[in-house]
């Protein structure tokens, strides 16, 4: 049975559903379809000042739901969804809590209605519109889909400013079939390395949804973005996608580089480099043909090292795609791309020397972390893990104060042992420190 000394009881009930849950082997992907409904019900719940399970009522997920439609601008299948896994948290909560039976069976999906529209008194523009509706969507959703929604809706913007659009409220419904024609017409031209049909349809609803949130502010009187058949959109472009014939490109069209390039990363594939290092490696190789090209260099046995002095200067000066200047970190990626593609090309005999050879790195900066915890969170830490009977938690308990009293790091927390405590003096020898015996040392408990 749960116990009941806690005062946010709700909560701690979840986190013994979440416990009942992993003790039944599900896996992690079910265990997180399970945990995110539950905990957005307790987290709306809590807002409403409710912290016992036996204060619930069918009034309270009514409520909820109502507020999926509102706030969330859920559909009626995505409610049909959270009700579903709710149910199983009520159910855990009737057998450990004895809540009434009727809270169960009373339960039921609501249908979507219409959602009144308020009214504004000032217009916004893009910025304010961006920066409001990532502050409403930042308390509900990850730091992760949090990026890209940003990342998507500034897409958007750019494309409406490229094509003169001033204001959201210009924004008509061809317009907007203009901007998915665009984003098929993208697809089509760069399938390879560029846009996917997944892809597609995450920007896509990205906007829909952020038409939605204006009109039900009232920021928009009219949804450009309705009646446009959305949902029949997205099973049409995943078939019209897979009849799209394979882009092949005669050998005899690629040029030099292109054929370089290529065999480089085909290459570095078959040597088992992940996706993210060939894709570092394909952006450092454009990178420097872009230098060629630029300097009239037609054939990659013209390159010396003084062509290679020229682009280390210039990529000092890189700027990014966004506008805003490189980071030291990725210049280096860039630069490495570089040198082993000129290895590669040595190597296998394509020249004779490596002029990248002597070519020095750029000195990267590091500030200070900036993930740090305040005060409140390293007791909350700190107290995270209760003194009981389990064994386990009392290890966990032990550790985290000896990290936090001596200040060593986990690994070697991780190879004490127990003669290395001197429980009368409380004093810990650490040795096997990071660094090699030169850095053995004994601390303070």
């Amino acid at each position: 049975m749960i116990n009941f000394a806690n005062n946010n009881l709700l909560w701690k009930c979840f986190e013994n559903y979440l416990t009942h849950l992993a003790s039944q082997g599900k896996k992690r992907a079910s265990m997180h379809n399970f945990r995110n409904p539950t905990r957005q019900l307790i987290k709306f719940l809590m807002e409403k000042g409710i912290t016992e399970p036996e204060v619930l009522c069918v009034r309270d997920i009514e409520e909820f739901q109502i507020f999926l439609y509102t706030e969330r601008d859920f559909s009626y299948r995505s409610v049909v969804v959270y009700i579903k896994d709710i149910r199983l948290f009520i159910n855990y909560l009737s057998d450990e809590c004895s809540l009434n039976m009727d809270l169960v069976d009373g339960i039921c999906v609501l249908p979507k209605f219409e959602i009144g529209i308020k009214q504004q008194s000032r217009f916004y523009t893009f910025d304010e519109i961006l920066v409001r509706y990532l502050a409403y969507q930042k308390k509900w959703v990850s730091y992760g889909h949090l990026n890209n929604i940003q990342k998507h809706l500034k897409g958007f913007i750019k494309y409406l400013k490229v094509n003169e659009v001033k204001s959201v409220y210009a924004i008509s419904a061809s317009m907007l079939i203009k901007y998915r024609d665009y984003l098929w017409e993208e697809f089509v031209n760069y399938s390879d390395s560029s846009l996917v049909v997944r892809s597609q349809k995450e920007r896509l609803q990205c906007v829909v949804r952020l038409f939605r949130y204006l009109c039900r502010e009232g920021i928009l009187k009219e949804n450009p973005a309705v009646n446009l058949g959305w949902e029949q959109y997205y099973k049409d472009i995943i078939e019209k996608a897979k009849q799209l014939p394979e882009k092949q490109k005669e050998e005899n069209d690629l040029t030099e580089f292109e054929r370089f390039k290529t065999e480089f990363l085909d290459y570095q594939r078959a040597r088992g480099k992940s996706k993210s290092t060939i894709a570092i490696y394909r952006k450092g190789i454009e990178v420097f043909f872009d230098f060629m090209d630029k300097n009239g260099i037609a054939n990659i046995a013209q390159v010396d090292k003084k062509h290679i002095l020229k682009y280390f200067t210039n990529l000092c000066n890189y700027v990014g795609v966004r506008g805003l200047p490189a980071s030291n970190a990725y210049k280096n990626h860039i630069l490495w791309a570089m040198k082993i593609f000129f290895r590669f090309l040595v190597r296998f005999d394509y020249l004779a020397k490596d002029p990248s050879l002597d070519l020095e790195s750029i000195k990267e900066e590091r500030g200070l972390p900036r993930t740090c915890l305040n005060k409140k969170e390293v007791f909350e830490l700190l107290d995270k893990p209760e003194l009981n009977n389990d064994p386990l938690s009392c290890r966990d308990k032990a550790i985290m104060e000896l990290l936090f009293s001596t200040g060593m790091r986990s690994n070697e927390l991780c190879s004490l042992n127990i003669e290395d405590i001197d429980y009368h003096q409380e004093m810990v020898r650490i040795n096997n420190p990071k660094g090699g015996k030169s850095y053995q040392r004994v601390v303070c408990l």
